[in-house]
């Protein structure tokens, strides 16, 4: 709990009293430590816990569910009031813990780090939490599920407006080298054009982009790993299934692209 995320110091106590409350509430026999940090509270409660992966109840919804176990418990308890960084980035190898005794210098005032409370040596188990746990995880799985559902709906709205699933001008696109843009041209058009209108293969992407890519870098050595960014790329493309930008989209952002792509066509008419 940060203090920078209350209006007082007072707000602050108030809810960390609550919080601790919480968990007594929800975890019999829980006497966490509680350390003032010189800028917020941290929480320490040693548990016994089983290996959540080995459990069967959670291998249909979630591939890492110790890791996710820790995010979803540190919010809950908190009732929403913990740092909001550690819910996406929390992790067993992140972990930091402040030592009593220590000085904390992070806003640059060094601030001793000192024991509030005392853990009293008890190790609760968090079973209690792990139906609540699982409820959550399931939801979030089907919610997951829909939003798949959602966007491979409108790809394919999307890709019926287009002759053979093809789009003419990305097509275009994809037989001039460019010296500029092409991280932007990989990223936003090509890569979700390949993977989610073209409904290629990953192999059969990789090679399309890599020998455009080749044209690209011999009028313009490229300033990127090129194998690195098209993985990066049609693996965020297949994972979130977003698609190409359209031509009227282009225009607005990066017109220069456009209009070069608009003069191959010309071209290509005449």
């Amino acid at each position: 709990m940060d203090l920078s995320h209350f209006r007082s110091r007072e707000a602050l106590d108030r809810c960390l009293t609550k919080t601790l409350n919480t968990i007594k509430e929800k975890i019999t026999g829980a006497y966490p430590t509680v350390l003032w940090s010189g800028n917020g509270y941290h929480i320490y409660l040693p548990v016994e816990a089983p290996i959540l992966e080995q459990e069967s109840i959670f291998a249909d919804v979630d591939e890492q569910p110790s890791r996710k176990f820790i995010q979803w418990a540190e919010k809950y308890l908190s009732n929403n009031k913990s740092d909001p960084c550690h819910f996406s980035g929390l992790s067993f190898k992140n972990c930091m813990l402040r030592i009593p005794g220590s000085y904390n210098s992070k806003h640059g005032h060094n601030v001793e780090v000192k024991i509030v409370q005392n853990w009293n040596r008890v190790r609760p188990s968090i079973k209690p939490l792990l139906t609540e746990f699982y409820a959550y995880l399931a939801d979030k799985k089907i919610k997951e599920i829909h939003e798949i559902r959602k966007r491979r709906d409108r790809s394919v709205r999307y890709s019926a407006q287009y002759e053979s699933n093809k789009i003419q001008w990305i097509e275009t696109l994809l037989q001039i080298p460019i010296t500029d843009h092409r991280k932007y041209a990989l990223w936003r058009i090509i890569a979700p054009y390949l993977i989610n209108i073209k409904r290629l293969s990953y192999e059969d992407a990789v090679g399309i982009i890599k020998d455009w890519l080749s044209k690209c870098n011999k009028i313009k050595r490229l300033d990127f790993g090129v194998n690195d960014r098209i993985k990066a790329n049609l693996s965020a493309a297949a994972r979130v299934g977003y698609l190409p930008i359209s031509f009227n989209h282009l225009k607005a952002q990066n017109r220069q692209l456009a209009d070069l792509i608009s003069s191959q066509m010309k071209k290509s008419v005449s």
